[in-house]
């Protein structure tokens, strides 16, 4: 449980590093509004868009790419995010724009091919297809 709390603690930084900029620059720019009120307007959006709007996109990510049953499933999910955090990290820092996204969608069926679990191919293909 700790290791999944510290995932989680570095995929909002990481997301933050790589997406926040982009999200906080036209307003702070043109300084129609405050930079504090942007950035809890931002706080608010992200906060209440899984409950506006569903959670289809995340129970894709935790239901159909991978098995939740198969018992390697955890090792997958934290190898996978692990190493999709590792390379935006890197790209970010780097300034080289990329997508969260997709590396973790690279990540975990790269680490389900690795332990040999069954990914769902066809939705990573429609979901590659989408983004």
């Amino acid at each position: 449980m700790t290791a999944f709390l510290v995932l989680v603690l570095a995929f909002v930084f990481v997301c933050g590093a790589n997406d926040g900029g982009a999200m906080l620059a036209l307003a702070v720019r043109h300084r129609e509004v405050p930079p504090y009120l942007v950035l809890a307007l931002l706080v608010t959006a992200v906060a209440a868009g899984p409950a506006l709007f569903g959670l289809a996109v995340a129970r894709t990510f935790t239901d159909r790419l991978l098995d939740p049953a198969d018992p390697r499933a955890p090792v997958v999910v934290l190898t996978g995010v692990a190493a999709a955090l590792l390379l935006v990290g890197v790209l970010t820092w780097r300034g080289v724009p990329t997508s969260i996204t997709l590396a973790v969608l690279g990540g975990l069926a790269g680490a389900a091919t690795g332990v040999g679990a069954p990914a769902a191919w066809s939705t990573l293909g429609r979901v590659l297809a989408i983004a």
